[in-house]
């Protein structure tokens, strides 16, 4: 698989039975859609009909679009924003030339993007309950989604299981220090993040590296 931002990178998929997303299509629209009425409204005040109303369709083309309702248009936004985010990233990732300076230039930077985004911070505090973090299946999905973006990035430097299994952590760590702020930790603060990362022993010694 090739690295979330590099050239040729597909947007990968929440649901991994779902065809991929046309560019351009009815189905982008509604979610484009969808994202600013949650960056004006946020989710709880957004319906299907502000969204109808806001990519001037009838409420009935967005149910036949989404026939699982409001929450599977609102997880589907929250994944192409996320994909659009890894996007912007990738580059920067590729870039990186230490572990450290991955991780620490990742959980940064998806900190950042997690609370000052006025769309996808509200999305993923609406599917990601940090007092439950297994128990919904958009939970898992968010976090799965995030940990597949991330695991290419780390490979450059772990083997494909450590690597998988550090993304997950990482992506964890974002969404949580994000949704619940910590006063030790400024997730949006790559000094704050590396020592983070390096007092809690995340980042690995030496010999961890492949």
């Amino acid at each position: 698989m090739s690295p979330i931002g590099s050239a040729g990178a597909a947007l990968l998929s929440i649901d991994r039975e779902r065809p991929a997303l046309v560019p351009g299509s009815l189905e982008e629209r509604l979610m484009e859609a969808a994202l600013r009425c949650v960056a004006r409204w946020g989710t709880a005040k957004t319906g299907l009909a502000d969204v109808a109303e806001e990519a001037c369709v009838s409420r009935a083309t967005v149910y036949r679009a989404f026939p699982g309702g409001k929450e599977t248009l609102l997880l589907m936004a929250a994944e192409l924003e996320l994909n659009r985010f890894f996007d912007r990233l990738g580059e920067r990732l590729a870039a990186a030339p230490s572990l450290e300076e991955l991780m620490a230039a990742g959980v940064t930077a998806a900190g950042c993007a997690l609370v000052e985004h006025p769309a996808l911070m509200p999305l993923i505090a609406h599917f990601v309950r940090t007092d439950a973090m297994d128990r919904t299946e958009e939970t898992r999905s968010v976090l799965r989604l995030v940990t597949e973006c991330a695991t290419p990035h780390l490979a450059r430097f772990l083997d494909p299981r450590r690597a998988r299994g550090v993304a997950e952590l990482l992506a964890r760590l974002a969404v949580t220090f994000a949704v619940l702020p910590s006063d030790e930790v400024d997730i949006t603060d790559e000094g704050s993040v590396r020592t983070f990362l390096h007092d809690s022993m995340i980042l690995p010694s030496p010999g961890y590296a492949r």
